[in-house]
């Protein structure tokens, strides 16, 4: 792509083209001068790595050739037709035997047997630990060395990989996407990387950290916050520990520091800081070409050097900072908590494809990533009063390297604003005899960067009678802007109906910040509803001669009355079309949402609203369900940011205008991330006060499941993880409020049987009729009655049949003119007709038995399936059968064999089949075995099998370090991580408690967790003040919770001493037998 970012006007033609020329010969001078030492130093160091090649092809000495040959082979290679020496080295690395993960990911890159890539490929991917990576060999521990050798060399096997396997290839992309969030997860406070944990920080594996990174971001086209601040904090690190004249040493103990941190530099800082190392490398070329005579050190300051050439003309010219307030732009640099600031950039450049990168520089040099979604848009949130900056750095596209960068500073001033407060009692409302405790809750969401301690004052009252007044007093801390407390609890007088006001207010010092208040109801008992019955018969079809059959007429006192007994409902649709949506949870969310648009009945009406950056309503209210769903299937995704503020502001927009005739319901559809939970938690103040129910589902991956949860239950709704149409049907029913007491009275059932080969036995009819009448035709009527049905009430009633000499091919009707009858609520006769019971008499008859080689299986298990079938019959028989594993719900989960089979009269055969359970999530599943005829279900046997977590639940807590004075912060910071790779954790909490030497509870508190997928992790950072603790040792215990059983703990130990800054501990000296491990020594 070419193209010039921006074009300046000049006075008059003839100048500009003067200035132009100028420019342009000047910069062509400059390069030929700057190019001359870079090439003749590639040329003699390409000629003497020639001349000094092995015998053998190879290069270096034997212990490390591999290494030194498989980077002179990756330079060399690059050509289109390789010289026949570079040929012979890459044969022979082809012929080495591969001792660890080392070797395999210097060689995987650079050979050319495609059966060997893929081999190394495999066991490589085999290899990978939990965490996401590597150690030296198959059973280490990761260490990150290793791990970027391998990310590495998987980003150079990309792109063989797409031309030749798409599957294999999303294979590898997902296991370099695990191997970069260990390698981030193991990045040092300072910026750096460590050989090993908690060890020095390293010049050179930290620079070939950020190479790597590099790597795998423009080969995969994958970035992230995490990513792009763990290259700049890198990047940041290497700077601070340069020498003056911009190199990290020149000799040989040291050169290799300086060849890749140059590198690195260019990738994350840009030129301007190294612009003169290039030079300095080439001063220290020996005059046979060489680097200290060192093949690897050689063909790393080939690369270096390499790197420096075609700088391209681009420069940016300014930065300036921008606020929207009232809807009006305005240049600003001055910014107070959870502003958003937009960042314009002018620049100019020429000659190729760009991208711009945005970090926020902090007061103590820390740096922020700007979401790369929301690209120029950042929000202050809760950063710390204080000097900030903006970098804006311009890279190329398809190298990644850094050309320009640029500054602007800027600052946060101190603030805080109390946005809302959301009141609510849990429950929201009993009935009449039913007791309950009612607690009082507030959430106070707050925009602030300063602490503030708030009063409280909550009274709750029933009429003029006080219940009960508490005060508090409440510190809101900054970091946090959502602060939930539990205010008094109290128990309301249930024999009467009436309602109980909470109030609270809210006061900074004597200053009033906010009012309200709710109202907890105590209503009279629900109404009735109606009755829904159903039948059924307890075998699909009947075998010839003597067999039998049993019926079965269930009475159920729920469901939904034929003519509706609500208020009409409006629900407003919102969907998440936000960038961390895209792909499959995207598809889910329509389909979700074109379910429930299929459920409204006619009196209702559905509105669609959709939000990223911003939101959009795509379908006003309307009763056409057809449209609504057609409207949602054309929706195209949007991308972006999280305004999930926006999309419900949307809602109440379309519902502004609606009476209170009519119920409002938003149901929104979402992973539960917005841009500001604040924001969110106002609306859901603004939802609570028009009595807006909000119903919200969790789709997508690593759904924040407790926020979801939260907004919902505040308003009175419910919160649902990745529903299945059963869970949207019951939600709807929910949402309609059409459960009621009782069903019906004066309830009679009355069912004829007529003459058929089957009889039954009156004795066995269970219950008995209360009636019974035998006709001249032969049939007989039967009838039940009962003075009423409740809901939540079941009655059965049951029949038996004999039949003897069954013909094959017939069908045997078993009931006729059964119907149900009854007086609903408003005394209107109800009746319901149930159809005529037939049941089909087959000329097959099988015996078949399915069984499972055992009962519980764990993921990526092999399952044998045994099957014997007998033809009971006398004659032969030709059946299709059909192998199948389905869910609890019957769903197919595999299809595993559909085969046709002959049976001649009395034979048994035996069929076996495996299935693995791979991924396959933990629940109950079935086997199911179906043999048809004649395209009938001649037999149906299923045995069944249950998934189990393949691994468990862990967790480590740490602290920051390990002694700490009266009065200071401990920093703890624990990690949940879910091992299992088939098993979703749900419903878990995390207790923290301190104790001190004598194992005494000094403090505790609890974390709720979200929902943590399989090979996932949850983070939980907290803090707690030393205070005044006497010194000496105490520990930090970690309990996680499934409900009320204990999954896993941890914990750490640390010291309170004595004084503020005099640190004890023991000095000492450890002796290192072997100074150096060759990566070519086995290890044991």
């Amino acid at each position: 792509m070419q193209s010039e970012f921006k074009l300046r006007k000049r006075g008059f033609l003839i100048g500009v083209f003067v200035i132009v020329t100028i420019i342009l010969f000047s910069n062509t001078l400059t390069g030929f001068a700057a190019e001359t030492p870079q090439k003749d130093a590639i040329t003699k160091a390409r000629n003497w790595l020639e001349a000094n090649q092995n015998e053998d092809g190879s290069w270096g000495k034997y212990d490390i050739a591999f290494r030194d040959t498989s980077e002179i082979v990756s330079i060399f290679a690059k050509e289109e037709t390789p010289k026949e020496y570079i040929k012979n080295s890459i044969q022979w690395l082809e012929n080495l035997e591969l001792k660890n993960h080392d070797m395999a990911s210097r060689i995987l890159p650079v050979i050319e047997n495609r059966d060997r890539q893929r081999e190394i490929v495999n066991t490589i991917l085999l290899d990978q630990n939990k965490d996401g990576g590597w150690g030296i060999t198959e059973g280490y521990e990761s260490d990150i060395f290793d791990t970027i050798l391998i990310v590495h060399a998987f980003a150079k096997e990309l792109k063989t990989e797409k031309s030749e396997n798409i599957e294999k290839t999303d294979q590898i992309i997902m296991s370099m996407q695990k191997a970069v969030s260990y390698i981030i997860s193991e990045q040092n406070s300072n910026g750096s990387w460590s050989y090993e944990e908690n060890g020095d920080s390293a010049v050179s594996l930290t620079a070939q950290v950020l190479l790597t990174l590099n790597d795998f971001k423009t080969k995969t086209n994958l970035t992230s916050v995490p990513l792009q601040t763990a290259m700049r904090k890198g990047g940041e690190y290497l700077l601070s520990v340069q020498n003056i004249d911009q190199t990290w040493g020149k000799d040989e103990d040291s050169i290799i520091k300086t060849l890749l941190s140059y590198r690195a530099i260019l990738h994350t800082i840009g030129i301007d800081v190294v612009d003169t190392v290039d030079l300095s490398i080439i001063e220290v070329q020996n005059t046979n070409g060489s680097w200290y005579n060192n093949p690897y050190i050689t063909a790393l300051a080939i690369k270096a050097i390499e790197e420096s050439k075609d700088v391209p003309d681009a420069e940016i010219n300014s930065i300036r900072l921008w606020k929207n307030a009232d809807g009006e732009k305005t240049e600003c640099y001055l910014y107070k908590a959870y502003e958003t600031m937009e960042i314009e950039v002018d620049s100019t450049y020429r000659n190729i494809e760009v991208d711009f990168l945005y970090y926020i520089k902090k007061q103590d040099g820390g740096i922020i990533a700007v979401d790369s979604e929301e690209k120029s848009i950042w929000n202050t949130k809760s950063s710390l009063p204080g000097d900030y900056s903006v970098i804006v750095q311009m890279k190329d596209k398809l190298s990644g390297k850094i050309f320009a960068t640029a500054e602007r500073h800027f600052i946060i001033s101190p603030s805080f604003k109390m946005e809302t407060v959301i009141l609510t009692t849990d429950p929201k409302n009993t009935r009449t005899d039913y007791a309950v405790e009612v607690r009082t809750e507030a959430t106070i969401i707050t925009e602030a960067n300063a602490d503030k301690e708030l009063d409280l004052k909550l009274t709750i009252s029933n009429g003029s009678i006080e219940v009960k007044k508490e005060e508090k007093r409440i510190l809101c801390k900054a970091e946090n802007s959502v602060h939930s407390l539990d205010l008094a609890s109290f128990t309301p007088d249930v024999s009467l109906i009436g309602d109980y006001c909470v109030q609270l207010q809210v006061f900074d010092g004597e200053m009033l910040l906010w009012e309200g208040k709710t109202i907890f109801e105590v209503l009279p008992p629900l109404p009735p509803t109606r009755i829904e019955a159903t039948q059924s018969i307890d075998r699909s079809f009947l075998y010839p001669g003597d067999d039998l059959v049993g019926i079965q007429l269930k009475l159920m006192g729920e469901g939904i009355p034929e003519a509706p007994q609500r208020m009409p409902i409006d629900i407003v649709l919102i969907l998440d079309s936000s960038g961390s949506m895209s792909g499959t949870p995207w598809i889910k969310t329509k389909e979700a949402a074109q379910l429930i648009a299929d459920m409204i009945q006619p009196e209702d009406r559905c509105a669609v609203v959709s939000f990223g950056s911003s939101s959009q309503v795509h379908v006003a209210l309307t009763s056409n369900k057809d449209f609504v769903k057609q409207s949602i299937a054309n929706m195209y995704f949007s991308g972006g940011g999280t305004a999930m503020d926006a999309g419900i502001q949307a809602g109440f927009n379309i519902l502004s205008e609606v009476g209170d005739d009519r119920q409002k319901v938003f149901i929104l559809l979402s992973d539960g991330y917005p841009n500001s939970q604040s924001r969110v938690y106002s609306q859901i103040s603004t939802v609570i006060e028009k009595q807006i129910k909000l119903f919200t589902l969790g789709l997508g991956s690593g759904v924040n499941g407790a926020f979801m949860q939260d907004i919902a239950h505040k308003t009175g709704g419910t919160y649902n993880f990745s529903p299945t149409p059963q869970e949207l049907n019951s939600m709807m029913i929910e949402i309609a409020g059409e459960i009621f007491d009782t069903a019906g009275k004066q309830v009679i059932v009355e069912s004829t049987i007529p003459v058929s080969p089957m009889t039954i036995n009156m004795d066995k009819i269970q219950p008995i009729p209360t009636n019974r009448i035998d006709h001249l035709d032969g049939t007989k009527t039967l009838t039940w009655t009962l003075d009423r049905v409740v809901m939540g009430q079941e009655k059965v009633f049951e029949i038996e049949y004999y039949g003897s000499n069954l013909t094959p091919g017939i069908e045997v009707i078993l009931t006729t003119n059964t119907k149900v009858s009854y007086v609903d609520k408003n005394n209107t006769n109800v009746v319901i007709n149930l159809p005529d019971l037939c049941i089909p008499v087959r000329k097959y008859i099988l015996d078949s038995k399915v069984t499972t080689d055992k009962e519980r299986y764990t993921a990526n298990e092999e399952i044998t399936i045994s099957h014997i079938v007998k033809n009971l019959s006398n004659h032969s028989s030709t059946l299709v059968g059909k192998i199948e594993i389905v869910d609890k719900d019957g769903k197919v989960i595999q299809p595993i064999a559909k085969e046709e089979h002959t049976w001649s009269g009395g034979q048994s055969k035996e069929f076996n089949y495996t299935w693995n359970t791979r991924n396959t999530m933990v629940g109950t599943y079935k086997v199911r075995v179906t043999w048809s005829g004649e395209d009938k279900t001649v037999s149906l046997d299923e045995t069944t099998f249950e998934i189990i977590p393949d691994a468990g639940i862990s967790n480590t807590v740490r602290v920051h370090k390990k002694q700490y004075t009266a009065n200071e912060e401990v920093n703890i910071n624990q990690k949940i991580k879910n091992n299992s790779t088939n098993y979703i954790a749900k419903g878990m909490t995390v207790k923290t408690t301190i104790r001190d030497e004598e194992n005494n509870s000094i403090d505790s508190f609890s974390h709720v967790l979200p929902e943590i997928l399989p090979n996932g992790d949850a983070t939980v950072k907290s803090s707690w003040n030393t205070k005044q603790n006497p010194p000496g040792n105490y520990s930090i215990i970690t309990e996680v919770y499934r409900e009320m059983d204990k999954v896993t703990d941890s914990h750490v130990e640390f010291v309170i001493v004595e004084g503020t800054g005099v640190k004890v501990g023991i000095t000492g000296e450890i002796e290192i037998l072997k100074k150096q491990i060759d990566p070519m020594d086995k290890i044991d």
